[in-house]
């Protein structure tokens, strides 16, 4: 973590988690649907912060398919904390949907198969 990501109790920002967690899961959903002008978020939740994240710690994020619906899919998001006692994610999102939409910004399906599921958290 870097000084302009800390809010004023000495912590990470929960905004600047949320951002990243937006673009893991965007990321994510981009190479699925092998485009980039590909889907918007319509739903994030479930949202658990277990303990702040300090300057100088170093995370991952890791996005995991959970759901794939006709012209949604959802991921969950963990952000982990390199070299920490406490293994569990220091912050989750339960689940982030993101729709497949076309130019006129109507959904239509994706094509994508249930079968890309290999892990539920």
């Amino acid at each position: 973590m870097r000084p302009e990501h800390m809010n004023a109790a000495g912590a990470l920002f929960g905004g600047v988690i949320l951002a990243w967690i937006d673009e893991a899961a965007a990321i994510a959903a981009r190479k699925l649907f092998h485009t980039t002008n590909f889907a918007t978020v319509a739903i994030t939740g479930g949202i658990y912060f277990r303990r702040p994240i300090f300057l100088g710690d170093l995370v991952s994020l890791q996005s995991t398919l959970v759901r794939v619906g006709r012209t949604s899919i959802a991921f969950q998001v963990d952000i982990n904390v390199f070299d920490s006692k406490d293994p569990a994610p220091v912050c989750s999102v339960q689940e982030i949907v993101f729709v497949r939409k076309d130019a006129q910004g109507t959904p239509y399906p994706h094509g994508l198969s249930p079968l890309l599921i290999t892990h539920t958290p």
